[in-house]
């Protein structure tokens, strides 16, 4: 009798397990998470700025892409050593990887980073692309406060659903990818098919070198100064915008333990990426061809049928969605780890008003810190930052649709500078060995390769910033209109001081340290 029950037992558990595992997310799934969270946005948001950063140039805009595209596979070839340190659960993501591989000073300047900057931020833009992007597919302009309101029901949906549950994470990134698949390989060939029945490029569109540009502003919304002194700058200027169109990827990594082999993620996210590399820049070419100049799908107008235009922007206002999705999924898992290690500020009364229920805890706090950034920044983005280079829109609604892209840009050039910290501290395990890892023989250089070129586009960022601040100054007696001019000038130095901002909380807790330490000292 006690052989038959322990063999019952030990079907039973089986077969438990096995029902559990078919639960759990695939590979393959994995991988379209990458995939998902990260395509079919920034592609249709960003190439016009590499365009008009390049002064249109399709030479020098390929320059960019190629320059970037060789930094995010050096990126994706190094990380396999990198997550294979995470062979379970990473809820951090790239915060896990600092936190493994560096020092407990900058892992809490990076994890408040993401926490309290880039998440939150990032949850308030995306959801205005959505908006944007149904804005070009149908014309409608509406006023700043139902934009701020749907986009505000829409991160609404995203980070509740996302919090719920991973399943559902997974089948909303199934259903986004799929629908934004045919504008994808619409877009991957509309220019080159303009081309061919053209026979030849368009005198009124982009041209293969550069055009001369005026340096000076010529009009009060013209607010790129520093790319107007020579399409070369506009090359290493457009970096952070193209890494703006892989950003996310990393999303997936709050899926992990909920694969069925978790150890696979590295995999996932290589293969992930290089599709995403593959797929945007055959849509970058193409976009570069047309009958106008720019970079976006919106060139192609008034050569498409309407109603075929209008329904490729909306099919690409959900993809949109699915990187909304990606995000919401990722800075769910992150808070809860924080709750789960009490590294959050107020975790013990979120604690205490949920009695410890780790699921009620995190949806709070996701909606408190979600609810009042979206808040503050649409506010900031309407009514202080009066720098917009849009004109499509009403005045407030174009402040803060570049608002929107002023943060965007920055938050994901900083979220690729903390990968770049895990990845100095991978180089430095190498000597170490204090990390355990699966020991990748395209490490050592592909980090090097993109720790330079991240490095490098932060450093253009610093100079273009402080520049326009510099050129602003000099200009300042350019406009006759009084108001114009302190918007001018203020709007480049909140440029500034925003980017201050966010070397401010990386940098901190290991300043605090040094001054504490400092402190210490002289007491004694």
């Amino acid at each position: 009798m006690d052989q038959i029950k322990t063999s019952t037992e030990s079907q039973t558990n089986t077969t438990i397990a096995n029902m559990s595992k078919k639960k759990k997310i695939g590979f393959l799934s994995a991988m379209m998470f990458v995939i998902g969270s990260s395509i079919g946005a920034g592609i249709f948001l960003k190439n016009d700025e590499v365009m008009t950063n390049t002064h249109n140039s399709i030479v020098y805009a390929i320059l960019a892409w190629v320059i970037a595209f060789i930094g995010i596979f050096a990126m994706a070839l190094a990380l396999i050593e990198i997550v294979s340190a995470s062979k379970v659960d990473n809820k951090e993501g790239i915060v896990g990887w600092v936190k493994t591989f560096n020092n407990k000073y900058l892992y809490v300047g990076c994890r408040n980073f993401m926490a309290y900057i880039y998440l939150p931020i990032n949850i308030f833009a995306m959801p205005y692309y959505v908006i944007q992007q149904f804005n070009e597919g149908i014309g409608w302009n509406a006023e700043w406060y139902w934009v701020a309101l749907i986009a505000f029901v829409v991160m609404l949906y995203f980070v509740i659903t996302t919090a719920l549950s991973d399943k559902l994470s997974n089948i909303q990134n199934w259903i986004s990818l799929v629908i934004k698949f045919f504008p994808l390989i619409v877009a991957a060939f509309i220019g080159f098919v303009w081309l061919g029945m053209n026979h030849g490029m368009s005198p009124d569109g982009n041209h293969w070198l550069p055009q001369d540009v005026n340096i000076k502003p010529t009009n009060w919304r013209d607010t790129t100064y520093m790319n107007n002194l020579t399409p070369v700058l506009g090359i290493f200027m457009s970096i952070p915008s193209i890494l703006f169109v892989v950003d996310g990827f990393y999303s997936a990594t709050a899926i992990q333990s909920s694969m069925r082999e978790p150890k696979k993620m590295s995999k996932a996210i290589l293969f992930g990426l290089v599709a995403i590399v593959a797929v945007d820049i055959l849509i970058a070419l193409s976009l570069m061809f047309g009958p106008k100049a720019g970079g976006g799908i919106g060139i192609f107008a008034d050569w498409l049928p309407s109603w075929f235009y209008q329904t490729l922007q909306i099919l690409i206002t959900i993809g949109v969605l699915g990187v909304v999705n990606g995000i919401c999924a990722y800075s769910g898992k992150m808070y809860e780890q924080m709750i789960e290690s009490k590294t959050i500020v107020l975790h013990n009364k979120i604690a205490n008003l949920f009695k410890g229920n780790l699921k009620k805890s995190t949806m709070f706090y996701v909606l408190v810190i979600n609810i009042t950034i979206f808040i503050l920044a649409t506010l900031v983005g309407c009514f202080f930052f009066n720098t917009s280079v849009y004109t499509t829109y009403s005045p407030t609604v174009c402040d803060l649709y570049s608002f929107v892209d002023l943060t965007a840009n920055w938050t994901s050039l900083f979220a690729f500078l903390i990968i770049v910290f895990a990845l100095i501290g991978g180089l430095r395990n190498r000597k170490t060995h204090t990390v355990e890892v699966v020991k990748s023989k395209y490490f050592y250089g592909s980090a090097v390769i993109v720790s330079i070129i991240i490095l490098l586009s932060v450093v253009m960022e610093i100079v273009k910033a402080v520049g326009n601040v510099c050129l602003a100054g000099i200009w300042f007696n350019d406009f006759t209109d009084d108001n114009v001019r302190i918007d001018r000038l203020v709007g480049s130095i909140l440029m500034t001081l925003t980017m201050l901002l966010f070397i401010l909380a990386i940098a901190w807790p290991w300043m605090h340290f040094r001054m504490s330490k400092k402190n210490r000292l002289a007491a004694k």
